[in-house]
């Protein structure tokens, strides 16, 4: 069965829980910070590093190196467990390459094998990384009007994303422009 629909939601829904951590983690008060900083994570977060992750952390930076090197590794782990791995690119946070992966009939629980491989050898590491790379709201608005227009060449108006849900064509356009919109 082919999963890759599967696996690329997974990787939104970590992304998307992991912003959304962060906010929630701020509270959003009267103070002027609206996001904790990469260090404040790291801080916060160190009770749930492993030793590999807590290695990468140690200077309080997390490098390209260091963040290529724990997805390589989650990568490896999928594909130990039956999964083809796919690579994009680019495409991921801070220039990272995008995984996403396929299962094969061997492959067993995909849910459990994707979350243990990614808890085991990514973890919160995507959030340090996410705020270390953490696009400007200039780039944010550029990358939603390129997406618009990519969505306005494909017949779609722009609209909000839960009444492009609401069409499967609008829904499937909404995914060939995030697909084709490089992100910021």
């Amino acid at each position: 069965m082919n999963s890759t629909i599967f696996l690329r939601f997974a990787l939104a829904i970590l992304g998307g829980s992991f912003a959304t951590s962060a906010l929630i983690w701020t509270g959003r008060s009267s103070g002027e910070q609206l996001h904790p900083t990469a260090q404040q994570l790291i801080t916060a977060l160190e009770k749930d590093f492993n030793d590999d992750q807590a290695a990468a952390l140690a200077d309080g930076i997390l490098t390209r190196a260091e963040y290529d090197s724990a997805r390589q590794r989650v990568a490896s782990c999928l594909e130990a467990n039956g999964l083809e791995v796919h690579r994009e690119p680019g495409r991921g946070p801070g220039g990272v390459d995008e995984l996403w992966a396929e299962s094969g009939p061997s492959a067993g629980d995909l849910g459990n094998v994707f979350l243990n491989c990614y808890a085991r050898y990514q973890g919160k590491l995507g959030l340090i990384w996410a705020e270390q790379n953490r696009p400007t709201a200039d780039a944010l608005a550029q990358r939603e009007t390129a997406i618009d227009s990519c969505l306005t060449s494909k017949g779609v108006r722009s609209m909000p994303l839960s009444e492009l849900w609401a069409s499967e064509r609008d829904r499937d356009a909404y995914f060939e422009c995030l697909s084709e919109v490089p992100p910021p």
